[in-house]
């Protein structure tokens, strides 16, 4: 079990738990790093593995994605022009996944 170090504000400790499970199963790849904020506050900050401290860099990969779907749901929300390449693709992709 990797040792998790770092602060959690009350009511955010059940984020601890689940940090200090996915920091054991990351530990072979050097470990893993968390930060919340929380209406402008850090609520939680939490690192684990070895050699990984509170102000390590770790690379993050394919972060982007969530975010942009996110952007592209609100614009197709919004009423945003539909891209006549674009359309059937998403709606193609759309079915295969319902």
């Amino acid at each position: 079990m990797t040792d998790v170090h770092g602060t959690v504000e009350p009511g955010f400790e059940s984020v601890r738990e689940v940090f200090a499970g996915i920091a054991a199963d990351e530990a072979r790849d050097g470990g893993a790093q968390l930060a919340v904020h929380h209406h402008g506050r850090l609520v939680v900050d939490l690192w684990g593995g070895d050699g990984v401290d509170g102000d390590s860099l770790l690379a993050l990969y394919s972060s982007s994605k969530g975010a942009m779907a996110l952007v592209v749901a609100l614009l197709v929300q919004g009423g945003a022009p539909e891209n006549d390449r674009l359309t059937p693709a998403v709606v193609e992709a759309a079915a295969k996944a319902a």
